[in-house]
Order: structure tokens, then C-alpha cells, then sequence
């Protein structure tokens, strides 16, 4: 009997080294893609602790044209994006952006800061980013940040590059921002 307990003791302990020796898939870093071809922006209020006009340009926007997508989950189900964010003009960077066309010249550009939400039919990812916005091109370029979501998303961690290309539009009602997003990247999902 004693030596039942003792083989029933350690084939415990056994199935419970294996069960914790590994990290589980879910806890794996995966690649991760998100692309949004017809984000449309619009100027906004700036929030408290956001200097407002002309020291900030104050946004938000959207691509609900069901072109979006995000890998994870999939690409065969539209994904959405909403944002909001600000452009801080008191922060200029020298030298940041490529030059005017017809200009050798390298022109300045400056911080931006968002939060994002990527929505999915498996859950939301919540996004912080981090770029320089560039006039001379009318490009964005920066980092994004996971932090969290919901469904498969819950406790999302990771980060990666965000790019965005501007193609027109004066941030109006009647003229909104019109641009396009990629983000790249790794996330872990728990």
C-alpha cells in the first residue's frame, strides 16, 4: 500500500512538471499584421493636457470600409479601426522627414501619439503608437504598443511598426484625412 502511495505520489508530480514545464502555445509571440486602405480622419478637440490649436493638431478617424484586415485571426473576415490622436507642432524634429519634392533639403517633423482599437470577430486589440508625421511626404511612421483587448485579444502584449501614407483631404467633415495603415509585428497572446 505504502509503496502504491509513493508511485501515485510521483507520477503526480510528474504530470505536473510537464504540465508547467513548457509555456503554452497561447503564451507564444505570433506574427501580426493589420492593414486599413481607407482610414478617414477628422480634426478634433484636443483633450484636456493637449495643448489645443495651433500647438497640436487633434484627431480622430476610422476605417469601417470592411477592407480592413488583421492577422490574427484571419484575413478572410473584415477587421475595423478607430483612433484618436494628437500631432504635437511645438515638438518639431529637424531633419526627420524627406525633402520637399523639387527641394535637396530635409524637412522637420513632428511626434504624434494614438490609441487605437483593431476590431476583430474574435475581440478588439487596444493599441498605444508613436510616430513622426511627415508633411513634405504625408507620411506617419512610428511604433505601436499592445495593451490588452478583449476575446482573443484579453491580455494581449507586443509591439511593432505602424506605417501610414496620407492621399488627400483637409481633416474637415466635408474633407476628411484620407490615408492608409500597416501595422507589423509580433504579439503574444495568453
Amino acid at each position: 500500500m505504502q509503496r502504491r502511495r509513493v508511485v501515485v505520489a510521483w507520477l503526480l508530480a510528474l504530470f505536473a512538471g510537464l504540465s508547467t514545464a513548457a509555456p503554452s502555445s497561447a503564451d507564444m509571440s505570433t506574427p501580426y499584421t493589420a492593414n486599413f486602405p481607407q482610414e478617414m480622419t477628422v480634426q478634433t478637440t484636443c483633450p484636456p493636457g493637449v495643448p489645443p490649436p495651433p500647438a497640436s493638431f487633434c484627431f480622430t478617424g476610422s476605417d469601417h470600409s470592411g477592407q480592413g484586415t488583421s492577422v490574427p485571426p484571419g484575413t478572410a473576415k473584415p477587421a475595423t479601426e478607430d483612433f484618436t490622436g494628437f500631432v504635437d507642432l511645438t515638438s518639431g524634429i529637424a531633419n526627420a522627414c524627406p525633402p520637399n519634392p523639387g527641394s535637396p533639403t530635409r524637412t522637420t517633423g513632428f511626434p504624434d501619439h494614438n490609441q487605437v482599437t483593431i476590431e476583430t470577430n474574435a475581440g478588439q486589440l487596444f493599441l498605444t503608437t508613436d510616430g513622426v508625421d511627415c508633411m513634405s511626404t504625408g507620411t506617419d511612421d512610428g511604433v505601436w504598443h499592445a495593451v490588452g483587448g478583449t476575446g482573443m485579444f484579453r491580455r494581449a502584449t507586443g509591439n511593432g511598426t505602424v506605417h501610414t501614407q496620407a492621399t488627400g483631404g483637409s481633416g474637415t467633415p466635408a474633407d476628411p484625412i484620407r490615408s492608409a495603415s500597416t501595422y507589423k509585428g509580433q504579439l503574444v497572446l495568453q
